[in-house]
């Protein structure tokens, strides 16, 4: 088992590698992922790609928005939508406050954002593929 960070949250987190079939090279790499220097890996919520209903954490605000949305504020995505050169982008409205109101909604890119909850304290457990080679 080792550590990786996520380049993306700043997170820390566990992960395993497996290598069940194939060479004995390959399972011998496996065996050694992770020793030496802390591997960079996006993480679950900064990899996984959110949809509609999912709650996500900001990573980096909008700028036109810095007054009001911060760097760790939550938001529901509530729309997924194209621009006119085909990035995905993500509508997400904040939480309500006492009077039932949105206190934001935004337009947010990929990695911009994260998903909560994903996965968090779970070790990630990757598996690599098999081999022809030998």
């Amino acid at each position: 088992m080792a550590y990786a960070y996520c380049p993306r949250c700043d997170r820390s987190f566990r992960y395993s590698t497996d290598a069940p079939e194939g060479p004995s090279w390959l399972k011998e790499l496996a065996r050694a992922i992770g020793r030496g220097d802390q591997a960079l890996a996006l993480c679950f919520g900064c990899w996984r790609l959110p949809r509609v209903g999912d709650e996500v954490q900001v990573l980096h605000p909008p700028y036109d928005l810095l007054d009001r949305v911060q760097r760790g504020s939550s938001g529901q995505v509530i729309e997924i939508v194209a621009t006119p050169e085909g990035v995905t982008c993500y509508l997400v409205q904040s939480p309500l406050d006492a009077m039932g109101e949105s206190i934001w909604t935004a337009v947010f890119r990929r990695h911009q954002i994260k998903l909560m909850n994903a996965e968090e304290g779970r070790t990630l457990r990757l598996r690599l593929p098999g081999s022809e080679m030998s």
